[in-house]
């Protein structure tokens, strides 16, 4: 762990990546269209799953929630959306030979499994300074209003079911198939084609764009939150790149998600601005690699394929093209060109823990 601290490096990266536009292009569909057809299975699983969230929460009938339900409910939306995407995930690996421990950071070298773990219990305090000091200070200044969620959650006891609830919804389930998704999937297929830097905010960018529902009130609160949810994401993005493992980024995502009331949470605030403190010299070598890793020209090649690819699809669908035809266009496009253009994790020994 003391060499990941005092001499941060990227290790999460193909030895031999894929550079040109072509290879960047196939990767940002495949990521894209993988993402859309997750967030899509969701969509349609909360229209078939009865009872539903917003019953068994009580928003609908104004009951209290049962917890239970919505535990159930929730797991059954996730077995559908994350289901969808492990398979086409699976199937694209093998088709492209990204086979390995290694190319999806589920490995525990060089660090070591108590390092990781150490790594991310520190990186957990300090990543949940900014969303914690918005949840204290929304408690003393009217800064907008709470979402659905929140609100559900603050006015009805924390008991046992509630616990059980949060551990699927929030703190346990959630970071776990996150992490797998975002930073073990589409941040190792995003650092094939594109520089670490460019990989880093494009995955972090999108992943904060499906917390839209931070931003329907329009508030500061929901601006704030947003912009903790980006800065979480390129932490959990860069411990994932700097270890070459995806635990740190579990377990820091494990504890920002754990709610807590005022005392508590001001005790983790507080452990996270003493951690900050005292891994001050660390925390300035990882800005320093960020700053360099991002301020470079993929970067800029990155954002302008997105917004050629963002622009080309907002122009098929105003000219009337369905969306569902872009998505399975994209999708197969992935697939063939997973027979030809094979991925440079290839090349990589397995290091499984």
């Amino acid at each position: 762990m003391l060499s990941a601290l005092s001499h941060p490096q990227v290790l999460f990266t193909p030895q031999r990546p894929s550079p040109g536009v072509v290879a960047k292009i196939l990767a940002l569909i495949e990521v894209t269209a993988i993402i859309a057809a997750s967030t899509l299975a969701a969509v349609q699983a909360q229209k078939l799953i009865s009872p539903g969230l917003g019953e068994t929460l009580g928003l609908i009938s104004g009951t209290a929630p049962d917890y239970i339900a919505s535990s159930l409910a929730m797991l059954k939306q996730f077995a559908v959306q994350y289901g969808v995407a492990l398979i086409l995930i699976l199937v694209l690996a093998a088709t492209r030979k990204r086979n390995t421990a290694k190319a999806y950071a589920l490995t525990s070298r060089p660090v070591g499994l108590a390092g990781l773990i150490a790594l991310g219990i520190i990186a957990g305090f300090i990543v949940s300074i900014p969303a914690q000091t918005i949840f204290l200070a929304k408690e003393i200044w009217p800064l907008g209003k709470d979402t659905i969620l929140w609100s559900v959650m603050e006015s009805n006891p924390w008991d046992t079911t509630f616990w059980i609830f949060a551990a699927t919804a929030s703190f346990f389930v959630v970071p776990i198939i996150e992490e797998l998704l975002w930073r073990s999937y589409a941040l190792g297929r995003l650092v094939e084609a594109f520089k670490p830097g460019a990989a880093l905010l494009l995955s972090s960018l999108v992943f904060a764009s499906l917390h839209v529902q931070y931003l329907v009130n329009g508030d500061l609160l929901g601006y704030a939150t947003m912009a903790s949810v980006i800065i979480s994401a390129i932490i959990f993005g860069l411990l994932t790149l700097t270890t070459g493992s995806v635990i740190p980024a579990v377990i820091a995502h494990m504890i920002l998600n754990t709610p807590m009331n005022m005392e508590f949470g001001a005790a983790r605030l507080a452990i996270g601005l003493l951690a900050l403190t005292v891994f001050a010299k660390a925390i300035s070598r990882y800005l320093s690699l960020l700053r360099k890793m991002i301020i470079a020209w993929d970067t800029i090649v990155m954002l302008l394929l997105c917004l050629a690819l963002g622009g080309s699809v907002y122009a098929l669908i105003t000219q009337g093209v369905n969306a569902m035809a872009i998505l399975g266009v994209a999708m197969a496009l992935s697939f063939v060109t997973a027979f030809i253009f094979k991925s440079p994790w290839r090349y990589c020994e397995d290091e499984a823990a």
